[in-house]
């Protein structure tokens, strides 16, 4: 957190240490057969860097969410120039979708969300945050099927974006209070069609 109280510095850190360390696996990785095993070592060493604390952080501009980005976008180039023989056309989703992969602006949401449901649900108690939750409930039927009212005046803050990124689902089939691991599936769907 810089002095005007943005996450400038945080973000540059974190995509300069997991660029390294993307470098250091790929140096690593040269003579290795199975792409498997480099997309699992970015996972576990790469991307567990890139998606620390997110919930906190996640307050990004399009800038920063592409920096963050650029370096899984590496990885894929890596993957693509190893071991496809460039025998397709390099596009960035479909080669995500071959190694089983999403974006991480995309697994950045699903985390807000499932700390949401943990949150709403007292798996993480913190009654000052849970305080903060409101439900909204109009006197009449409307169109405005919203489940939660925003009172906050940032939408930087890490609990008003999870009511926002929930609201935009909208979708009748989520239930925040079923069970976590279904609404982290269905969350999973449904925030890659967003």
């Amino acid at each position: 957190l810089d002095n005007v109280l943005t996450f400038t510095a945080h973000v540059s850190f974190v995509v300069g240490s997991a660029t390294r360390m993307l470098g250091v696996i790929s140096r690593i990785t040269k003579h290795f057969n199975n792409p498997a095993s480099l997309v699992r070592l970015f996972c576990a060493l790469v991307r567990s860097r890139l998606e620390f604390a997110s919930v906190a952080w996640n307050a990004l501009n399009k800038t920063q969410a592409l920096n963050i980005e650029n370096v899984q976008k590496r990885l894929i180039r890596i993957v693509y120039d190893r071991y496809s023989q460039r025998r397709f056309y390099f596009d960035y989703e479909f080669l995500l979708t071959k190694v089983s992969m999403t974006n991480l602006s995309d697994r950045r949401a699903e985390r807000d969300l499932v700390f949401f449901h943990k949150l709403v649900n007292g798996v993480s108690d913190s009654g000052s945050l849970l305080s903060d939750v409101n439900l909204h409930v109009p006197s009449r039927p409307t169109r405005n099927h919203c489940t939660f009212y925003i009172n906050t005046v940032c939408d930087l803050s890490p609990l008003s974006r999870c009511q926002l990124v929930f609201n935009r689902i909208n979708n009748a089939e989520v239930d925040i209070f079923s069970d976590s691991r279904v609404f982290a599936m269905k969350m999973k769907v449904l925030v890659a069609n967003l």
